[in-house]
């Protein structure tokens, strides 16, 4: 991991997933980690499709 990377993701030798963005660190279960995905996955293709309308919406 490098000193400069602000955001980052790792797995310690306990197995726990640590998601570091700037000075916060979330300790997550390899289960915790993978729901978080899927919710960030399913935040993004909504989000995405609404900013999609949006700029069809415009023209």
């Amino acid at each position: 991991m490098s000193r400069k990377s602000r955001w980052a993701v790792y797995q310690c030798t306990n197995g726990c997933i640590h998601v570091r963005l700037q000075n916060v660190t979330v300790t997550l279960t390899l289960r915790e980690f993978a729901q978080l995905v899927e919710l960030l996955g399913d935040a993004y293709v909504r989000l995405g499709v609404r900013a999609a309308v949006e700029t069809v919406r415009h023209h």
